[in-house]
C-alpha cells in the first residue's frame, strides 16, 4: 500500500500499464527504479519517488485533441496551447493524473510537472530527483550519460545542473523552441555556486576563459583548419561567451582537429564538457564550458553559415593567436 494513491503499487503499475504501450510502461519502469535509488540516497521520501516515477508519463500517448480539450477546460496557461506533447505531457498530464488516478499530493504532481521543463528556486529535491531519473535510466545510452550519472551520483545539484545546461544547448543547436520555464530554470541553474569539482568531475572549468579561448584556437590552427574565427557572444546569447568556429576538407580531419582540442584544453587543466557529432564529423561541437566550439566539414559549414545565424556576434581579433600562413 502506498500513502499517495488508493491503492497498491502493484495497482498503480497496472493502471499505468493499461494507458501505455509496453514501451513507455518499460521506461515508465526503469525511470521508478533509478528514481528510488537517488531518493534513498539524497533523503527523499522513496514512496513519493516510486509513484511520481511511474505516472510521469501517464499522459504521453494522449491525443493532441485531448491534451487541448484540458487545457481548455481546466483554464490553464494560455500559451500552452502554443506548445506539444513534449510540454503538454507533463505540465497537462498532471491535471489528467490528478483526475484519473486520484493522485493529490502537490509535490508529486509538481513533480511530474517539471519532469521536463525543471524548475528554478521552486524545485523541491522530489522534482529533482524526478528530472533526473528520467534523464538517467538505464535505458539511456546518449553520449555523456555516464558522466552525467557520475555527477548526479554525487551531488543531485551538479545533475540538474548538467542536465539542464546540455539540454538547452542540444535544443539551440537544433534551432527547436525553448519552453519558457526551461530558460528560467537554465538562468537559476547556471549561476547556482556549485562545487568546482565532484570527486574528480570538473564541473566549471580551472581555466579563465581567455585561456580556454586561446588554447583552443590555437589547437585547431595547428591542425590547419580553414576558416577559423571567433565570435563574441557575451552580448548576444546565454550559451558562451565564444564561439569559435572552423572547417577542414575531410570527416577524418575534422576529428583530428576535434582530438587535438580536447587534448590540448585538458592538459592546461581545462574541462571539455560534451562532444557532440565527432562519429559523424560533419559537425561536431566541443562545449568546454564558457567556450563552445564548431568544426564543420566544409560542405556543412556553408550549410549551416553560424556567423549569418549569429551575426549580432562581433568577430574576436584572432592575429596574435593564428600561424601565419
Amino acid at each position: 500500500m502506498t500513502n499517495y494513491f488508493n491503492g497498491t503499487i502493484q495497482t498503480l503499475e497496472t493502471r499505468v500499464a493499461d494507458k501505455l504501450s509496453d514501451y513507455r510502461f518499460q521506461h515508465s519502469v526503469r525511470v521508478r527504479d533509478y528514481a528510488v535509488k537517488l531518493a534513498h540516497d539524497n533523503g527523499v521520501d522513496e514512496d513519493k519517488a516510486e509513484v511520481a516515477a511511474l505516472v510521469h508519463d501517464y499522459a504521453k500517448e494522449l491525443s493532441d485533441e485531448t491534451f487541448l480539450s484540458v487545457i481548455k477546460a481546466k483554464h490553464l496557461d494560455s500559451d500552452l496551447l502554443n506548445w506539444g506533447n513534449y510540454i503538454w505531457h507533463g505540465v497537462v498530464g498532471a491535471e489528467i493524473i490528478r483526475d484519473e488516478l486520484g493522485i493529490e499530493d502537490d509535490e508529486i504532481l509538481n513533480a511530474v510537472r517539471e519532469h521536463t521543463t525543471g524548475g528554478a528556486e521552486e524545485m523541491t529535491p522530489l522534482s529533482q530527483v524526478l528530472f533526473m531519473a528520467d534523464y538517467l535510466e538505464k535505458g539511456r545510452d546518449f553520449p555523456g550519460v555516464e558522466t552525467a550519472r557520475q555527477i548526479t551520483d554525487q551531488s543531485l545539484a551538479a545533475g540538474v545542473r548538467y542536465q539542464i545546461v546540455h539540454t538547452v544547448l542540444r535544443l539551440v543547436k537544433k534551432e527547436t523552441p525553448i519552453y519558457p520555464k526551461s530558460i528560467t530554470t537554465y538562468n537559476y541553474w547556471l549561476n547556482r555556486g556549485l562545487l568546482k569539482k565532484v570527486k574528480g568531475l570538473i564541473l566549471t572549468t580551472a581555466l579563465d576563459v581567455n585561456t580556454v579561448l586561446e588554447t583552443a584556437v590555437k589547437a585547431i590552427d595547428g591542425k590547419k583548419a580553414n576558416n577559423i574565427v571567433a565570435l563574441d557572444m557575451r552580448n548576444v546569447s546565454l550559451m558562451a561567451d565564444y564561439f569559435v568556429i572552423a572547417d577542414a576538407a575531410s570527416n577524418r580531419q575534422v576529428q583530428a582537429i576535434v582530438t587535438e582540442v580536447k587534448d590540448k584544453v585538458q592538459a592546461a587543466g581545462g574541462e571539455v564538457k560534451l562532444i557532440e557529432g565527432f562519429q559523424s564529423a560533419d559537425w561536431v561541437l566541443v562545449d568546454l564550458g564558457d567556450v563552445i566550439v564548431h568544426v564543420f566539414s566544409t560542405e556543412q559549414r556553408d550549410f549551416y553559415n553560424l556567423e549569418r545565424l549569429w551575426h549580432d556576434a562581433p568577430y574576436v581579433d584572432l592575429t596574435t593567436l593564428l600561424i601565419a600562413d
